[in-house]
Order: C-alpha cells, then sequence, then structure tokens
C-alpha cells in the first residue's frame, strides 16, 4: 500500500465530514480518465490485492471456531475505516484498519472456505477466478464508458435491495429451495451493481479532488467479497445437483469425508 498521501481536498469539495454535498457530475461525468484517476485507481486496485493476501492468510490461520468474533472485529475496523477522517495524519491508522478488516474478513470466510475444500477443491479457484473477472469487467467498463452510469446502478440497486428483502422474508418462512438459489442470484447481481456504483462515485470523488484509497479500497472490497461468496456457492450447488444426476454415489462420498472433520 502506498505511503504517499491519500487525501487531497480543495476547498468546498464534497466529504462526509466536511461542507458541501455530491453533484449530478459525480455520476454522469464524461471526461476522459486524468492522469491522477488511473494514478488513484492504480493504488486502490493494489490496495484491494492485498486484501486478498491477507484474507486468504486470515482463512488459512484463522484460531477462531466461532465466526462471530471475526465478524465483529472485521465490522469494527470497516467502521474505523469508514469514519476516521482521511488526512496524512490518519493515513497509517487507515492502512492498518482495512488490512485488519480483509484479515478478519478472511477469517469469517475460513468455515465456508473449508467446507467446500473439503466437498470441490475445485470450486473454490473456480470463484476466485470468476469473481476476479467479473469484478475487473465491472470496474472497467464503469471507469472507462463515455456517460457516468452511477445514478442508473442506484436506481437498480434499490430495486434489487428490495427485491432481495423479500425474497429473504420469503426464504425465511417457506424455505424454499428456488427462493434461496434466487436469493443467491439477487444478491450476485446486486453487489454486482454496486461494484459499478461505487467505481463510479470513487472517479466522482477523484474529478473533485478527493483521493481517499483506503475508504474506496474498502468498499470495493466488500462487493468483492459478496460477490465470491454467492459464486463460490452457485458453483457449490451446481456440483450438488451434477452429483444427484448421477446417483448420489459421490454425495454418500461426501458425507464421509465431512464426518471425519
Amino acid at each position: 500500500m502506498s505511503t504517499g498521501t491519500s487525501y487531497q481536498s480543495p476547498p468546498g469539495a464534497w466529504n462526509q465530514w466536511g461542507t458541501g454535498s455530491p453533484t449530478m457530475g459525480d455520476l454522469f461525468s464524461t471526461a476522459s480518465l486524468s492522469p491522477t484517476a488511473k494514478s488513484h485507481v492504480t493504488r486502490v486496485y493494489g490496495a484491494l490485492g492485498v486484501c486478498g493476501v491477507l484474507s486468504a492468510v486470515g482463512a488459512s490461520v484463522s484460531p477462531f471456531n466461532n465466526p462471530l468474533v471475526p465478524f465483529a472485529l472485521s465490522f469494527l475496523s470497516l467502521l474505523g475505516v469508514t469514519l476516521m477522517r482521511p488526512g496524512k495524519e490518519n493515513d497509517g491508522m487507515r492502512y492498518g484498519l482495512l488490512g485488519s478488516f480483509a484479515l478478519f474478513k478472511g477469517m469469517v470466510l475460513s468455515p465456508l472456505l473449508l467446507h467446500l475444500l473439503d466437498m470441490y477443491p475445485s470450486v473454490v479457484t473456480s470463484a476466485l477466478m470468476t469473481t476476479v473477472i467479473l469484478f475487473a469487467s465491472l470496474s472497467a467498463s464503469a471507469a472507462l464508458s463515455s456517460r457516468r452510469l452511477g445514478m442508473y446502478m442506484g436506481a437498480l440497486i434499490g430495486a434489487l435491495t428490495a427485491v432481495l428483502s423479500f425474497t429473504l422474508l420469503a426464504q425465511l418462512f417457506l424455505g424454499s429451495q428456488f427462493m434461496a438459489t434466487t436469493e443467491l442470484f439477487l444478491g450476485l447481481f446486486l453487489f454486482s451493481a454496486y461494484v459499478i456504483y461505487d467505481t463510479q462515485l470513487m472517479l466522482g470523488k477523484v474529478e473533485r479532488g478527493i483521493l481517499d484509497v483506503p475508504g474506496d479500497a474498502a468498499q470495493l472490497y466488500v462487493d468483492m467479497v459478496a460477490i465470491f461468496i454467492r459464486v463460490a456457492i452457485l458453483l457449490a450447488k451446481q456440483r450438488d445437483e451434477q452429483h444427484g444426476r448421477r446417483g448420489g454415489g459421490g454425495h454418500g462420498h461426501r458425507q464421509g469425508r465431512s464426518k471425519r472433520h
């Protein structure tokens, strides 16, 4: 992660602590990416790569049997990155909180990853590659599009959130397998839209002189992890269905392996 200044804000520029407000230009700007924007995006992507490594480490060495503990720690770390005011005096602390968020997020995912590795080892690799390709494609399309799509994504996110909430409620009472799969796909579409939306907002802030690497990386990493989880579960469900059509022999074998753990 960069040790340089991660935040610059001219007088009157919007930020969550000062005066002013985001404008429609942040979402509909048609300007090409400036050298400053390209440099900022590169630093954010670099921070995302470091977060991915830290999450992998966290998933491998997690000392917690209960995922609620690392979940609480990851939430508090994310809250710290979000609420702490950007600036040179807080850069070190915010990068540290971003790293701890990624580390504890990996610990949260550890039970799921271990289960998938036990059942279908190739699913984790496939889900990771799919997530990286999907994230890169969505983020690049948002960054290089001639017209900012943020407002449209905001409306889509609102609609998907409402539908997803209804689906979760229905799943709670009905326990339908179809509703569970629908919930996964809706969540995948929702966080895919968030990637575009958050990328657009990041670029809008950069054009106004607001360069916040840890804050932007944290937002995008939340989206990325959410996509990975849903892709991994959907791929695992697909494998289950394939084994079921083959007569269930593989299913019994997998149950036997699971009992040894």
